[in-house]
């Protein structure tokens, strides 16, 4: 921005070489707009923005017991609350949850291998958890439809009040036995909303991944301009696509994760909750129903993101390798790549610009 707004001679050349450079594509007949590189950038650079978004409506709830002090207050709400994301009553959001989604926002790469393993941990806790609390509803759940043995030497009023007993056991354990579920369900969305939405999504893709194409579109404007190799600029371009590629491993991570789900944890699940021995209230089955549908879109869309995050990859790496085989510096995306080296008149470096454009003045002064 500041080149165009401080040097004419500059902004007159790199323009003139981008529109060489996309006038016969076919990006140039999708967005005219693009033959502007200034409003090109800044159009790829705009979805950062769609950050601050998010964390509002992730975190942002109209509930007005709920409490941001630090500690636990008998009159305030830390956890089990709505938000504007998750509006259902039994999405059971809770201050964990936002903090985790938010530092995901502004994490650096490859540190949240850590929640990572924590909440793949917290998952296989509640899986054993929820398989204890099933055996002791079974237990339970037998006692009570499976014919009594008849005991003489015990009242009626003993044989009540075991009964009671036994019907407050079971209740209490197919309510452990639903929390544990949940718990296990309600881990696995909070790590899709921290690594997916936020940490791929409007991290890796809306700005590491655009911003990486920017700079190398940046690197080889300057490359042809300047016919030489800015050194801190090239360490820039390399450290961003080796960022990128980290975030390809979490992406694929997480796809894994919700695979192992989809296949395996959630039969399991699905046989606890039906077994003829567990009662559940019609709420617990509508929370479980809104929790697996989100995981399953969320495997639907993880598999297709990854697929289109690692072809973007692969573009950008393509994309920085041509501009060092192009004799013009600068290349488009074609099937054979040598065939994307784009056509672009030697305008010689800017420094050879600006002493002529300085030389001819002052001829124009002294005649």
């Amino acid at each position: 921005m500041a080149t165009f707004q401080y040097c004419p001679e500059a902004d007159q050349a790199i323009s003139d070489t981008w529109r060489k450079v996309i006038e016969h594509t076919w990006f140039y007949h999708a967005a005219p707009w693009a033959v502007s590189i200034l409003t090109l950038s800044t159009v790829l650079y705009l979805p950062i923005f769609l950050q601050p978004v998010f964390a509002f409506l992730f975190g942002a709830t109209f509930d007005l017991e709920v409490g941001y002090k630090v500690g636990k207050f008998e009159d305030e709400k830390h956890d089990n609350y709505w938000t504007m994301w998750q509006p259902m009553e039994g999405a059971q959001v809770d201050h964990h949850s936002l903090v985790q989604v938010f530092s995901a926002l502004v994490s650096y790469e490859a540190v949240n291998f850590a929640d990572y393993q924590r909440n793949r941990d917290l998952m296989t806790k509640f899986k054993k958890v929820a398989q204890t609390e099933l055996n002791e509803v079974e237990n339970f759940g037998k006692q009570l439809m499976d014919a009594p043995v008849e005991d003489v030497q015990q009242t009626e009023a003993e044989r009540v009040d075991q009964e009671r007993e036994c019907r407050e056991n079971h209740a209490r354990h197919c309510r452990q036995l639903f929390q544990a579920v949940d718990d296990y369900y309600k881990t696995l969305q909070q790590e899709i909303q921290k690594s997916m939405v936020a940490k791929l999504v409007l991290v890796g893709l809306f700005q590491n991944a655009l911003q990486t194409k920017v700079q190398i579109t940046m690197f080889s404007l300057n490359y042809t301009l300047t016919n030489d190799v800015d050194i801190l600029f090239l360490v820039g371009v390399v450290g961003n696509l080796a960022g990128y590629f980290i975030s390809i491993v979490e992406s694929i991570l997480l796809v894994m994760l919700l695979y192992d789900y989809i296949n395996k944890d959630e039969f399991e699940m699905r046989a606890m909750l039906q077994s003829d021995y567990v009662l559940l209230k019609y709420w617990q089955f509508d929370v479980r129903k809104h929790r697996r549908t989100r995981l399953v879109c969320a495997y639907c869309f993880g598999g297709f993101f990854v697929i289109i995050y690692i072809a973007f990859w692969l573009y950008c790496l393509v994309n920085f390798i041509m501009v060092f085989e192009c004799n013009s510096h600068v290349w488009n995306i074609s099937l054979w790549p040598p065939d994307g080296c784009a056509k672009v008149p030697h305008l010689g470096n800017m420094t050879n610009i600006n002493s002529t454009n300085e030389t001819n003045t002052m001829s124009e002064l002294w005649s």
